[in-house]
């Protein structure tokens, strides 16, 4: 088609349209394959996953390389068993040649002291959370109540905040007030507790 076209003398978009429509009235044209979506789909998930294969090969291979380099043959082992084959072969070298260091057991009371800094922090948390929710109901009426600090943050409210306003945010203040006491206490706790760690060489 593109051979009888490029034939015409005068080469206009008119003169193209008329060869084209000669061209099917006298079958000068063969038929062309045409994909699906279904099929161009398929064939973009074949060309991506044999992609992430060939990565996944040559990962495999550079790790085989570099453990030979120490005499450690993988030998052969399923796609599954590889990855637990170079973690055995990897710390079979590191006990031989003395490659680690140091590490600490945590006792009893760090682990005692590390619960208490989670419970202080999920406190602190749910104490901002009903800050926020505060703050939010205060802004509806136009009222902003700046950076007061925890403990003045109560008294703060209730000095800006109106009649209407208070009977509702009253019961968040009242929380706030026994979870201050409750951080408070936590803190306490935690800075009375010194971590004793036992450290133990290889």
């Amino acid at each position: 088609m593109k051979a009888a076209l490029s034939a015409q003398i005068n080469k206009t978009d008119r003169n193209n349209a008329r060869g084209i429509a000669q061209m099917m009235r006298v079958g000068l044209y063969k038929p062309v394959h045409v994909e699906t979506v279904r099929s161009q789909e398929i064939r973009m998930l074949l060309t991506a996953r044999k992609f992430v294969q060939t990565k996944i090969l040559d990962a495999e291979n550079n790790l085989r390389g570099l453990l030979r380099n120490f005499g450690l043959k993988v030998g052969a082992v399923t796609r599954l068993q590889f990855e637990r084959r170079i973690i055995e072969l990897a710390l079979a070298q590191i006990m031989r040649t003395g490659w680690y260091r140091q590490v600490h057991v945590k006792s009893r009371q760090c682990r005692l002291w590390r619960a208490l800094l989670v419970a202080r922090r999920t406190v602190l948390n749910e104490m901002r959370s009903i800050e926020n929710v505060v703050r939010a109901m205060l802004r509806e009426t136009g009222v902003k109540l700046g950076t007061p600090s925890r403990t003045a943050f109560a008294d703060r409210v209730r000095e800006l905040a109106g009649a209407e306003v208070m009977a509702m945010v009253e019961p968040l203040l009242a929380i706030l007030s026994v979870m201050l006491k409750e951080f408070a206490r936590l803190t306490k706790q935690v800075l009375h507790i010194v971590p004793k760690e036992k450290s133990v060489g290889g």
